[in-house]
């Protein structure tokens, strides 16, 4: 093994944890992968790829005793997470055998379906969900990790999935969130994973601010990376290197994926990006459905500059669209998805001198995001929903009622202090979802505000006193709205309708610009107080 692959082991603990901040114990759950030689799982020189096959074994969840209405809850999730991963992957199906020890020895699995040994026919891939009471009193949702993979391939055989038996089916939307995130934590047993990413050589690495940082380099990322970023000398996409045993090293840095249904932390804009399934393609066991809707934004076109300059230079901010500077005002996820405002706090100690953006040494935005001021919904009430600012799923504010807010399909967000022209109403700025759809013959986006339209220029920019209106409205470019032929309104109905990035209409041929993307200058080691007083919830 390599020495950066040795330094790259010892510098991280991974314990693939969905928690609600970055502090949780490796002793959680056991990420070791185990090999085992299988001489019949040589790759074939005909290799013919079909739709994945993962067989969950249920016996486990089944024989623990809890209530029959969570476990049917949870399988129903797990299944939905099954057919959304085969529709998205293909692989080249090899034959292997699977034992009683392997489920045992390997995986820690105590009570398992005697018929394993017969699945290595059907199955490319064998998954023993289980509930875990240790969890009840902590944070942490779920956890996964693969435990047995083949030598000679290294492609994955058996994961764990680990569940806190307290997760909330009460709260609207749970059901989605679910999916969502054991589609995140099946993604760690597919490919997310530090032995993969080692052992298939797809990582390299670089020394800033005296931190080693790991970036994944292979060439379909780098590809899909540069066409989305508009940087032709993108070396790759860094991961994430501190933060906690449960985020380091198998998930994106958020400074530049916030968003990405793979970064470490809870964000409500959770996308799939075609860099995240760039990463299952690279891994050379799958052929990848590139079903992403092109909904991840962040970042998008913003050049090499997004990777050599910092969030915040004197006091402002070169990428509008991503991040911000007046706290607390009303801020739009920069995929117009989810409802927030800027991100801004003061926190008890200062912040590492390469992350202090503001005069004040102790002021910072999001730790996870190099302290990057960004949209979040700190600010909202999120008692009784999961995604409460989704625009397509969320909760409707009562405060904006009013002012032609619709939550649903075909909604965005936009900043607006829009009121027809007649109204007495306080045209106050606000963080708001509406109706919106895409004039694809002029390549405008069209809003629906109460009973009128507002027609947005192609390039976006901020309307004021648009005809019917008073109030300024900042529009948003058609081309961060407008990514694919058909609408899709989450990643979960992208992949069910089949819709790929429309890069015909879609424009990705900005001009490549920038000095060379030398490396990402703004990654380092959050500060434990930082990382206490966040409220994440969700992606680990």
């Amino acid at each position: 093994m390599s020495n950066m692959i040795n330094v790259f082991l010892i510098l991280i603990s991974i314990s693939f944890m969905t928690v609600l901040s970055f502090n949780c114990g490796s002793n959680q759950i056991n990420n070791t992968v185990h090999m085992v030689s299988s001489p019949k799982s040589k790759r074939q020189l005909d290799s013919k790829y079909t739709p994945i096959k993962i067989k969950m074994d249920y016996t486990y969840l089944e024989s623990q005793g809890k209530s029959q209405y969570l476990t049917s809850k949870i399988k129903n999730v797990l299944d939905v997470t099954i057919s959304l991963f085969e529709s998205l992957l293909s692989i080249n199906h090899i034959d292997f055998q699977y034992t009683n020890l392997h489920a045992v020895y390997y995986c820690g699995i105590k009570n398992y379906n005697k018929d394993i040994t017969n699945w290595g026919t059907q199955y490319d891939l064998v998954i023993f969900p289980y509930f875990n009471d240790s969890l009840v009193s902590t944070s942490i949702q779920a956890a996964a990790t693969a435990c047995l993979a083949i030598e000679e391939t290294m492609q994955p055989k058996m994961g764990v999935i680990m569940i806190n038996p307290n997760l909330d089916f009460n709260q609207q939307n749970s059901e989605k969130f679910l999916e969502l995130l054991f589609l995140h934590e099946m993604s760690h047993v597919l490919i997310f994973h530090p032995t993969f990413f080692i052992n298939l050589n797809m990582l390299t690495s670089k020394v800033i601010n005296n931190e080693r940082i790991y970036y994944i380099n292979s060439p379909k990322v780098v590809e899909k990376a540069k066409l989305h970023f508009g940087c032709s000398s993108i070396i790759g996409i860094p991961l994430e290197n501190y933060g906690g045993q449960g985020s380091a090293g198998s998930h994106w840095e958020s400074r530049y994926m916030l968003g990405d249904y793979m970064i470490a932390t809870d964000y409500p804009e959770i996308v799939i990006s075609d860099i995240s399934l760039a990463v299952f393609e690279d891994s050379g066991f799958y052929k990848v459905n590139y079903y992403s809707g092109g909904l991840f934004r962040f970042g998008k076109g913003e050049g090499c500059d997004f990777f050599n300059k910092n969030c915040i230079v004197d006091q402002g901010t070169p990428f509008a669209n991503e991040f911000c500077v007046n706290s607390q005002e009303p801020f739009c996820t920069s995929g117009h998805i989810s409802k927030g405002h800027c991100y801004m706090v003061k926190y008890n100690s200062n912040i590492e001198s390469y992350y202090q953006y503001f005069s004040e040494a102790n002021i910072g935005g999001y730790a996870p995001a190099a302290y990057c001021p960004i949209s979040f919904d700190h600010l909202y009430d999120k008692s009784d929903y999961y995604l409460s600012t989704n625009c397509k799923l969320g909760k409707k504010s009562t405060i904006h009622s009013d002012y032609g807010e619709v939550i649903g399909d075909n909604s965005i967000c936009v900043e607006s202090s829009l009121v027809p022209t007649s109204s007495s109403q306080i045209n106050m700025f606000r963080s708001i979802c509406y109706l919106a759809k895409c004039d694809k013959d002029n390549q405008k986006v069209i809003l629906t505000i109460g009973s009128g339209n507002v027609v947005c220029p192609k390039e976006g920019g901020t309307l004021n006193d648009p005809s019917g209106y008073k109030g300024k409205v900042n529009c948003p470019d058609y081309n961060s709205i407008c990514t694919s032929n058909e609408w899709c309104n989450d990643p979960l109905d992208c992949i069910e309708k089949k819709i790929e990035a429309d890069t015909s209409s879609y424009s990705y041929s900005y001009q490549l610009r920038g000095v060379e993307a030398n490396a990402a200058h703004y990654i380092g080691r959050l500060s434990l107080f930082s990382i206490s007083i966040l409220m994440i919830s969700l992606l680990i």
